[in-house]
């Protein structure tokens, strides 16, 4: 299968990627596939211990973690202080109605890794790039002296280290 799928490259697809597998799945094809996946699609949850390990694995090897189950899959998450403290710093930049905002710069604060943010809606779409955005340069401006110690924190939370 390996082969067939990376005979199929680059003339028929552009790039291979896996989605919802464990983590031995991944090295096994990584070990075996003449062409390397060029992305990994899973959930981001306590559940899987926020695939910690598979995202270094990734970053590690050149291939994206694209997350899934970002913020309905995490309310102690979302309830966690660096979140919170974070969910201040939005409000005070006229976010108040962006609930996923911080969590998602958070999670993007993460090297190597891309959210699929799960909204059907164009507007909510809108909101959540426009919001990053803003964020973003909050954290090159007057975020710079807190933003390191927020994304700190969520790394203990989700032990980001224990690799």
């Amino acid at each position: 299968v390996c082969e067939i799928l990376s005979s199929y490259v680059p003339h028929k697809i552009r790039a291979l990627g896996l989605s919802n597998a464990a983590f031995s799945v991944l090295q096994a094809l990584h070990t075996h596939m003449p062409v390397k996946l060029s992305v990994v699609q899973n959930r981001f949850c306590e559940e899987t211990k926020w695939e910690v390990i598979m995202r270094k694995f990734c970053r590690d090897h050149g291939i994206v973690f694209k997350c899934f189950w970002t913020y309905t899959g995490n309310p102690k998450l979302m309830a966690s202080k660096p979140v919170r403290q974070l969910k201040l710093e939005t409000q005070k930049l006229g976010f108040e109605d962006n609930e996923v905002l911080p969590l998602y710069a958070l999670v993007l604060g993460l090297d190597g890794i891309a959210i699929l943010d799960g909204t059907t809606q164009p507007d909510r779409m809108t909101d959540d790039l426009k919001g990053l955005n803003d964020l973003s340069i909050w954290v090159d401006g007057d975020g710079k002296d807190i933003w390191p110690h927020l994304l700190a924190d969520f790394k203990a939370v989700i032990e980001e280290d224990r690799t």
